[in-house]
């Protein structure tokens, strides 16, 4: 096994990467957060570049202040 201290992020990162589009309503994305456990998601604009994250905390606190 590799030294830990030596290991580059794209050793360890979670492949493939899969992102949301800035445009996808948040239920859907939750869905596939609860679907896929995936926590967090890179969020990217019409051009593919990073816009932000969107995280389970994020869609949680949404869902909440609509029930």
């Amino acid at each position: 096994m590799k030294n830990p201290k030596k290991l580059k992020v794209d050793e360890i990162m979670s492949k493939p990467v899969m992102t949301l589009t800035a445009e996808m309503e948040f239920i859907p994305a939750g869905e596939l957060m609860k679907n896929k456990k995936i926590r967090r998601f890179p969020i990217v604009g019409k051009n593919k570049k990073l816009v932000g994250v969107v995280t389970e905390t994020d869609i949680l606190n949404v869902k909440s202040m609509i029930l």
